[in-house]
């Protein structure tokens, strides 16, 4: 009889143990994130070149929910009164980056998208592109009118790409080359704005 107790003691001792994993254990316990889907170089590359090609080139906006993070970050030089678009991407998220593209396709039509050279190693993606179109409205930051010419500016991307989509984007944008082909910059005035100067640092 005594030992009947003891195994009667024993079993609710289990049963009202923290650690048992009954219901209540496994309701408290928050479910594990699901993995990221594992990517190869090829891949990464594709998703980058997918957001220029149907992005920038053709104005598909949709894509970017696809192919963009929804805290995705993008850097670029500080913005200034030159900076085309002007859009500082100072929000993350794909939201800014639409805006971006509408604003430079508004302001050239028929905006072309050439990808050059696409190079994958892991997370990274390095990418040469070519942007061409020809002015279609006047460049408002800058103060610009509608020259109506074409241009044609080379664009460096580099991006990273976690869990199949792009998280974080670089830019280098030849801008020079491209204001100098629509006469808003002259090669006179660029003979005559001297040579550049660095301010010495105050101590």
């Amino acid at each position: 009889m005594p030992r009947r107790i003891v195994l009667v003691v024993a079993v609710l001792l289990i049963a009202l143990s923290p650690g048992l994993t009954g219901p209540a254990a496994r309701q408290a316990s928050p479910a594990a994130a699901p993995p990221c889907p594992v990517t190869s170089d090829e891949e990464n590359g594709a998703v980058v070149r997918r957001l220029f090609e149907a992005g920038w080139g053709q104005g598909n906006l949709q894509v970017l929910d696809e192919v963009m993070a929804d805290d995705v970050i993008v850097h670029r030089a500080a913005s200034t009164a030159g900076s085309i678009p002007a859009t500082t991407f100072a929000t993350p998220g794909p939201v800014a980056y639409a805006e971006a593209i509408q604003v430079l396709r508004t302001d050239f039509s028929e905006l072309r998208v050439t990808i050059e050279d696409v190079i994958a190693a892991g997370e990274m993606v390095a990418m040469r592109t070519t942007f061409a179109g020809t002015q279609a409205d006047p460049i408002e930051n800058l103060g610009a009118p509608n020259t109506g010419r074409s241009m044609e500016r080379e664009v460096w991307v580099f991006a990273r790409v976690e869990c199949g989509k792009v998280a974080e984007v670089w830019v280098l944008v030849d801008n020079l080359t491209m204001l100098r082909q629509l006469g808003i910059i002259s090669d006179e005035e660029l003979a005559n704005a001297g040579t550049p100067t660095v301010a010495t640092p105050v101590p």
